[in-house]
């Protein structure tokens, strides 16, 4: 009775567990100690843009990668994931299955797989939205900065006449004055 508790007890954290997995707002990826992607979760799926999960288990996570250099860079990266060392927000560039790039914040954790062997669960969420606004906004922020300059520089160009022609203006009061007097018989 107590082992048949305790076997209705374990079904019930893995149904939990494996609910808690599919539904996640995070696209989740484990991954072998050869980077081959083990499980994923729904949400990943979506992200990449495939139709079933059939079409990403098993390959090496590379696929993934938007470029070659990208996943130069990354290969340390899980290594060091691989070793325990956490790694959290970190920005990646994904590639869809059309190609598409999408930008994606990680956070990344080594696990152990049902086999024994060492393994690393990522989680990935969509932030390309998110960085094409910040692009944008750099972008504008730059703009409006050279714009700033060049209307500052107008402006000190436009005071330094002012004040020239000021200048211009008493010196002319003055000759005209100097002009008056020699006229004037004392």
């Amino acid at each position: 009775t107590k082992q048949k508790e305790l076997e209705a007890k374990l079904k019930k954290n893995i149904e939990f567990e494996k609910t808690i997995f599919e539904n996640n707002a995070a696209g989740i990826m484990i991954v072998d100690s050869k980077r081959n992607i083990v499980s994923v979760n729904r949400q990943l799926v979506t992200m990449f843009g495939y139709d079933d999960k059939s079409e990403i288990i098993g390959q090496n996570a590379r696929f993934l990668h938007a470029s070659d250099e990208s996943y130069k860079k990354w290969a340390p990266k899980f290594e060091r994931v691989k070793d325990g060392i956490l790694l959290a927000n970190t920005e990646y560039a994904g590639r869809q299955k059309n190609g598409t790039v999408i930008w994606c914040l990680f956070y990344g954790t080594s696990i152990t797989l049902e086999n024994g062997e060492d393994g690393v669960m990522w989680s990935l969420v969509d932030i390309t939205k998110e960085k094409k606004a910040r692009d944008e906004l750099m972008c504008l922020n730059e703009m409006l900065e050279r714009k700033v300059e060049t209307e500052s520089a107008k402006m000190v160009e436009h005071e330094r006449l002012m004040m020239q022609q000021s200048r211009m203006s008493a010196m002319g009061e003055m000759i005209g004055a100097i002009a008056h007097q020699w006229r004037q018989p004392l």
